[in-house]
């Protein structure tokens, strides 16, 4: 199986995100992840003169961005252990703070940036009390508050998300008070049309690689992935047949053509493009076509799931090509 991923379609769709900003807001590009499964390194070459943050995962996968060469602030989104936090700042990068414990943890002259809870009750500090603690325990200790952060829980309810930007903006407040050219974040892919949302940046990950966080979303992103499959063999087969694994048999006279693609490839082993279930690493489909092509977004309408999901579930065992132009 081969995955050819556009690194121009990428460029592309960041031009598309960044003709929705705001003047003077900063854009982070959402790389955490592997970049949702396409490659956080070949990528992120790709973006970096064009960003102003990379967002990431895990302390490895910020430290892979700086062996390869990444020199953007680089945020990692996730809270870091007690022992990792002794490496980050070697790295140049931000944490992400999400609990006033976690300070304890912080070097002087630290970057972090502080998660804070609006609703979505995932990560975050929920009250402004702790909040104001946080702040104190920041100064006390020379830690630098980069941001303030936290995340839409559903952009296609414009109510909960206006309450929600409200009690941002009382976070966002009151550090602003205390700290100079703090970057305040909330929204995200699915909230950039919401302008009055976007405060200091925007955090976008699945509209760079060309897919909706919401259907209806109007945005002319273009998708940045193909799937590819060869044809290994072809032969014709009488009804009754048997195929592949189990006691699957065809129902009438067929061509069928064996594919080097199965589950192992990050696809379920049931798909409606296929006969019977797919095997590890090859699969079966009526006719001849020499490559088989698949789409993003149309696996994710039939497994019933969303876009991300099809992305992360790619397997590194597949040929990545990366194509730029």
């Amino acid at each position: 199986m081969t995955i050819t991923i556009s690194l121009q379609k990428i460029l592309n769709n960041l031009r598309i995100v960044k003709k929705r900003l705001n003047p003077c807001v900063k854009i982070c590009a959402v790389v955490k992840d592997n970049a949702y499964g396409l490659g956080a390194e070949e990528i992120s070459r790709e973006l970096s003169p064009h960003v102003d943050f990379f967002a990431v995962s895990s302390l490895s996968e910020a430290a892979r961005l700086r062996f390869s060469g990444i020199s953007n602030r680089i945020l990692v989104l996730l809270p870091l252990s007690g022992g990792e936090l002794s490496y980050f700042k070697d790295y140049n990068i931000s944490a992400a703070v999400t609990d006033i414990k976690q300070l304890r943890f912080i070097p002087k002259n630290s970057k972090i940036h502080l998660k804070v809870n609006t609703g979505m009750n995932r990560l975050g500090i929920d009250t402004q009390k702790d909040f104001l603690s946080a702040l104190s325990v920041i100064e006390k200790k020379g830690i630098v508050l980069e941001g303030v952060f936290s995340h839409f829980a559903d952009c296609t309810d414009r109510d909960f998300c206006g309450r929600q930007a409200e009690i941002f903006q009382g976070f966002c407040q009151a550090a602003k008070k205390r700290f100079k050219n703090i970057i305040c974040h909330i929204a995200a892919s699915g909230s950039l049309s919401h302008k009055k949302y976007q405060f200091d940046m925007v955090r976008s990950g699945i509209l760079l690689y060309g897919y909706k966080p919401y259907q209806n979303m109007s945005i002319a992103v273009k998708p940045c992935v193909k799937i590819t499959a060869k044809a290994l063999c072809t032969r014709d087969l009488d009804q009754n047949a048997h195929l592949l694994y189990g006691d699957y048999r065809l129902d009438g006279q067929k061509r069928v053509t064996i594919y080097n693609l199965g589950y192992g490839s990050g696809l379920r082993r049931q798909s409606k493009n296929f006969l019977n279930n797919l095997c590890m690493d090859l699969s079966a489909a009526q006719g001849s076509k020499k490559v088989l092509t698949l789409d993003i977004d149309s696996l994710a309408r039939e497994y019933q799931t969303i876009p991300y999901e099809i992305l992360t579930s790619l397997s590194k065992k597949a040929d990545f090509v990366y194509e730029q132009s």
